[in-house]
């Protein structure tokens, strides 16, 4: 779904009517707007971690003689479910050491063994490397759940797994402020719960998906 019929969906969806909105008008871009509130919503919803918005390495950079790496903008949260490790494959491209995310007031706690932490927009972790580290010079990677990205083009993708409900909670916040309208609210919100409902669902069946691939390379713990 675009943008575009994103919008007429929702006029839709508010109004009963087919919706001739236009790019430039109020009603459209407060549509957009409420969307892009909406899909962030989305990726923050408690307890669902959305597997298209999943990354399992992504590059924040090389081990140095620090301890605190800055993230890609791109990361909204670090995933630490199942085998999702921080790793650094070292300099020979094959050894990899996987290290433990664990909450940031808890990371002085461990003086010894491969443990990181979020800091705000950092990754720190659990000591200075140094250059007689295995690890020293080697590539950082995060497994993440991303930002979506937002509406801004007519043409642009809704990002989110079922747009439907996208539509009718971006529906439902519209008609709630236009007394016309506001009958529509309840019956709108309904359907978004249902529909987040199915799509949480959906969500959780993809996650127990087991993968049979190939194990890979070696691990150093």
């Amino acid at each position: 779904m675009t943008a575009d019929e994103f919008v007429a969906a929702c006029a839709l969806k508010a109004t009963g009517e087919v919706s001739t909105l236009t790019s430039d008008s109020s009603d459209y871009q407060k549509i957009v707007q409420i969307g892009n509130m909406q899909i962030d919503a989305w990726a923050n919803e408690e307890d669902s971690d959305w597997e298209s918005l999943y990354e399992p390495g992504i590059n924040i950079g090389t081990v140095t003689a620090t301890d605190t790496y800055d993230l890609d903008s791109s990361i909204n949260r670090i995933s630490n479910q199942g085998d999702d490790w921080v790793q650094v494959t070292h300099t020979d491209g094959k050894t990899i050491t996987n290290f433990q995310t664990v909450p940031a007031k808890r990371l002085k706690k461990y003086d010894s063994g491969h443990y990181c932490a979020r800091v705000g927009n950092t990754l720190k972790f659990n000591k200075v490397f140094s250059s007689s580290d295995a690890e020293y010079g080697g590539t950082i990677t995060v497994p993440a759940y991303l930002f979506p990205s937002h509406l801004v083009n007519g043409t642009d993708i809704v990002p989110v797994d079922n747009p439907q409900w996208l539509v009718c909670i971006t529906a439902a916040q519209w008609v709630q402020t236009d007394v016309t309208l506001a009958q529509n609210y309840a019956n709108l919100v309904n359907e978004a719960n249902s529909l987040m409902t199915a799509m949480k669902q959906a969500n959780t069946a993809q996650e127990n998906t087991v993968d049979l691939g190939p194990v890979g390379i070696s691990t150093r713990w």
